[in-house]
């Protein structure tokens, strides 16, 4: 929203065109904070934190209530190993959502968008319309495998 507009008139870039002086207000846009799903770094299972937790949890399994009750046990065993695998693995504060999960994607679904992502970038390089139909086609393939798993 302009506020104020006023143009000098002494002033003048050339012969015809004078300085314009405004004032706006220009609203901030409001990030919204995501929220971060903490949680424990498995992936350090197999370095030496992972065998001092396991260590840690072989010797802590004495001290577990063993009540002929399973559920009770295993809910005793899986607290143990959530609150010591935080204490040797450490906690992060989570990914960020962005639904593009990579990671669980099995060789079939790498291998048909790497094929995608090649025939993208040649139709860009070469801009033809048999690259552009052989791009589509490998983009619905490697969406099917996608959304198979």
């Amino acid at each position: 929203m302009i506020k104020d507009c006023k143009v000098i008139p002494g002033e003048s870039l050339t012969a015809q065109h004078r300085i314009l002086v405004a004032e706006l207000l220009m609203k901030r846009s409001i990030k919204v904070k995501k929220d971060r799903i903490p949680r424990i770094r498995w992936h350090r299972l197999d370095r030496e934190e992972g065998h001092k937790l396991v260590n840690e949890i072989k010797d802590e399994m004495t001290t577990i209530n063993n009540d002929n009750n399973a559920e009770t046990t295993w809910n005793a065993f899986q607290s143990l190993c959530n609150q010591k695998a935080a204490e040797h693995l450490g906690v992060s504060k989570g990914p960020l959502s962005n639904d593009k999960d990579a990671k669980w994607w099995n060789g079939d679904v790498r291998v048909k968008v790497a094929r995608k992502k090649t025939l993208f970038k040649q139709w860009q390089q070469t801009n033809d319309a048999f690259d552009n139909a052989a791009y589509k086609e490998a983009k619905k393939e490697a969406k099917r495998a996608h959304n198979v798993l």
